[in-house]
Order: structure tokens, then sequence, then C-alpha cells
């Protein structure tokens, strides 16, 4: 797991979040759409990613979405891909999922679209 050196909590485990949902945390911005765990899959590996559905649509992956995986059989399309995730302080991650307004507004899934 990465680490990050969180202002609130200090040096932390780390979370790779896209980059709408880091927005959200650190601005605690609300977000209505969903937001979903998955796995980036490239040549067998997977890569574990915390996603909002209005990214995935504006990233136009919904086609490959299957599962709460995303599999990519071109290599520039996977780097580029995970590349776009940024790390956030899991305990924020947590924090700002688990708010009870959060709880009603998101709901966690791995669910299919």
């Amino acid at each position: 797991m990465a680490l990050i050196n969180c202002d609130k909590h200090g040096i932390q485990g780390a979370e790779l979040v896209s980059p709408m949902l880091q927005n959200i945390i650190l601005n605690k911005n609300d977000c209505t759409g969903r937001i979903h765990e998955i796995s980036l899959k490239f040549e067998g590996l997977e890569f574990p990613r915390f996603i909002t559905s209005d990214e995935i649509k504006e990233m136009g992956l919904e086609k490959k979405f299957s599962n709460g995986v995303i599999e990519f059989e071109n290599e520039h399309d996977a780097e580029m891909a995970i590349g776009l995730f940024v790390p956030a302080c899991l305990k924020c991650v947590i924090k700002s999922l688990a708010k009870p307004r959060a709880q009603e507004e998101l709901r966690i899934s791995k669910a299919v679209f």
C-alpha cells in the first residue's frame, strides 16, 4: 500500500481515487452519483481504484466495465487510465464516505451498470 502525508492524519495508507472523487474528499463537495470500487485489469494484473459513475461515463469506459472490472487489451490505454488516479488519505476517504448524509447520497458498490 502506498503512503501519503495527510495534513489531518499524518502519514497514512493511501487509496488511489479518481480526480473527481479526490475533489469531493478534499473540498467536501456533494456527489449524487455512485462511487464504484473497481479494478483496472491489464495482462492479468489488477489495479484497485475508486471512481464515480460520472467519470466512468466521461472516460467512455462503460463499454469495458463488467462486474467491477475494466479490462484493457491495449497497453497505452491501460497506462492512460491507471495514470489518471491520484492518492488520497485512506482515513479521509473513509470519513468522507461514512458521513450520515453521504451514506444517503453515495451508494458505495461494486455494481454493474
